[in-house]
């Protein structure tokens, strides 16, 4: 038998293979939002792949007279995380 936790530690550390993955560990444990509201525009954000360390950014992709709202922000945005300049990954491993 090995040290105990190992098989949590190693169970945690498939799912979270990928910045995607372990995002939706995280909003699925509630410590990243699920959903997020325009702060300019009140209207809702979309989560959007971008080539950043964290693998996604909230988007606003409403138009306003016939412009895109395109208001960002970090995954991180109302977290615990939104301080920290580590990678996710790196907080948990």
């Amino acid at each position: 038998m090995g040290e105990p936790g190992v098989a949590k530690i190693i169970f945690v550390y498939e799912l979270c293979k990928t910045p995607d993955q372990l995002q939706e560990l995280l909003r699925k444990a509630g410590l990243l939002k699920k959903d997020l509201t325009c702060a300019k525009c009140n209207s809702p954000m979309k989560l959007r792949s971008k080539d950043i360390n964290d693998g996604a950014v909230w988007t606003c992709r409403n138009r306003i007279n016939k412009k895109e709202c395109g208001l960002q922000k970090s995954v991180r945005f109302g977290s615990w995380f939104c301080c920290s300049k580590l990678t996710m990954g790196e907080i948990f491993f």
